[in-house]
């Protein structure tokens, strides 16, 4: 985790009001090459998705929590996405939770000129975060070739941040900070995919909104591989809020990282 100065104005913060947060994409699979596209078709998809966590807060500063400090501190986390298919029409819902939390001591040296301080302070601190995220959608199918598929979509994604932080000195001296944001914003955008081969793909989305946000946008691109029934994706999501007034405390807030999914489609 690293702090950056920035010149931006903005506020104190909810440490990890997110962390890996927040929400992943998976791509419904399609019916191999070939075949003919049924009429009707539902996909379920689990993912993982180590999102490194970028947050601009008041006072001027940056928070950085990394993909591997999340993993490492992940307590409970869920992962899923539901897509149904019929004729042009595209149904989904996504969902994502995640608890993480952390804590340690550190010995460190008190402020020059403090009177009648001791050599060194032991501080104690604690941090617990969830994240949790729902995006239902609708879309309809814009395109359709034998090489690529692609569906206009609309969204809406509410999204809430609880984080707790808790610090203790030895000498007395105690901080918590419990803070909630909740933002609801809709996305116009797309998702589709590309055939290169009859079991590999390259699947994609992207939109862009805004609500109770004053600007949101994310996008993932991937490669697919699919054998019947099944499918796994790797790819690369960003997700990006600017919280604006939805937050007292937290600016904007991005997501970052690579993204693995599985898929099962009847």
């Amino acid at each position: 985790m690293t702090l950056r100065p920035s010149t931006r104005p903005l506020r104190p913060a909810a440490l990890a009001s997110g962390l890996a947060a927040g929400v992943a994409v998976a791509i419904a699979a399609p019916a191999a090459r070939g075949q003919e596209t049924p009429a009707s078709q539902t996909t379920l998809t689990t993912y993982l998705w180590a999102a490194a966590v970028t947050e601009n807060l008041a006072g001027g500063a940056s928070v950085e929590v990394d993909s591997m400090t999340v993993i490492e501190n992940l307590d409970f986390g869920f992962m899923g996405e539901a897509i149904h298919r019929r004729g042009d029409l595209l149904l989904g819902v996504e969902g994502f939770y995640v608890d993480v939390s952390k804590s340690g001591r550190a010995t460190l040296p008190p402020a020059a000129g403090e009177p009648a301080s001791p050599d060194q302070l032991t501080v104690g601190a604690g941090l617990d975060t969830t994240t949790t995220f729902v995006k239902p959608q609708i879309g309809w199918r814009l395109v359709e070739t034998p090489r690529a598929t692609v569906f206009g979509t609309l969204a809406l994604r509410w999204t809430r941040f609880d984080t707790k932080f808790g610090a203790d000195a030895s000498d007395g001296r105690s901080y918590q900070i419990s803070v909630e944001d909740t933002a609801l914003d809709a996305l116009v955008g797309a998702r589709g995919e590309i055939a290169l081969t009859e079991s590999w793909s390259l699947p994609f989305v992207v939109g862009a909104g805004a609500g109770e946000s004053d600007f949101t946008w994310e996008v993932f691109a991937g490669l697919a591989w699919t054998r019947g029934p099944h499918r796994l994706t790797a790819g690369w999501r960003h997700v990006d809020w600017e919280l604006g007034s939805a937050s007292r405390y937290v600016d904007s807030v991005a997501y970052d990282g690579p993204l693995l999914a599985y898929s099962f489609t009847f």
